[in-house]
């Protein structure tokens, strides 16, 4: 038989034991707790939070609630609580690939290499079709918190007119703490003779990415097709 008892804050914390710290409300409402089993593939389970300690289902206006922490335990799942979002994922969390224009700029910003979008390049022999294009000289750093696997973008240098001249332009990818020290992770050099080129740089583990173009003489560098790819 259930035990009523009056829980004073039952909040969504409460619902994932050991997930959530619970917040105190004015309200209070009436809940059943104890004496529900729990069975997963006819086996009865004991319910524990992240800690090992016991908690137990409750019965509210006619609805059983489970703690989330500990049934997705029970099933092999992994629960974060992302308190930004007020939100739960269940599993691993995947990330889309995100054209870099959608993400937030640092005020390290220089209008030379700014992103344009459904733009193109003018290439000796052909014009390319851009979804989205970084183009000229400067740098931009981007907000990543860590959330992403690499980018994954092409190059090519602009034809200008200005002959079979093989100029040539830099593409350097740092990785940049908060209290604002970079490291190099990648660089790409390209060459206005050549095609253009595939790029992919590993972003495990950066939280801000700083991307910086050089173009060299009388052109342009162009990083274009950006993306990013989850981990």
């Amino acid at each position: 038989m259930l035990n009523g008892r009056k829980l004073r804050g039952f909040a969504v914390g409460m619902l994932t034991a050991g997930l959530f710290t619970m917040t105190a409300f004015a309200s209070a409402i009436d809940v059943n707790m104890g004496g529900i089993r729990v069975f997963l593939r006819g086996k009865e389970q004991t319910l524990t939070d992240a800690n090992g300690a016991k908690v137990e289902p409750i019965l509210y206006d006619g609805t059983t609630y489970v703690p989330l922490r500990a049934m997705s335990g029970l099933m092999n799942k992994k629960v974060q609580w992302e308190a930004a979002e007020k939100a739960v994922y269940i599993g691993e969390r995947l990330y889309n690939a995100i054209p870099l224009d959608e993400l937030p700029e640092s005020k390290i910003d220089r209008a030379g290499i700014k992103i344009q979008t459904n733009t193109t390049i003018t290439r000796k022999d052909a014009t390319i079709a851009c979804a989205n294009l970084l183009r000229g000289d400067g740098t931009n750093i981007y907000i990543l918190d860590g959330k992403y696997a690499a980018l994954r973008a092409k190059a090519a240098y602009s034809f200008t007119g200005i002959g079979n001249k093989n100029y040539e332009g830099t593409i350097r990818f740092y990785s940049v703490e908060d209290d604002g020290s970079e490291t190099l992770i990648d660089e790409y050099t390209v060459a206005l003779a050549d095609d253009p080129i595939d790029i992919s740089v590993n972003l495990l583990g950066v939280e801000n990415l700083k991307i910086s173009i050089s173009s060299g003489y009388n052109s342009d560098t162009n990083l274009y097709d950006i993306s990013l790819v989850g981990r």
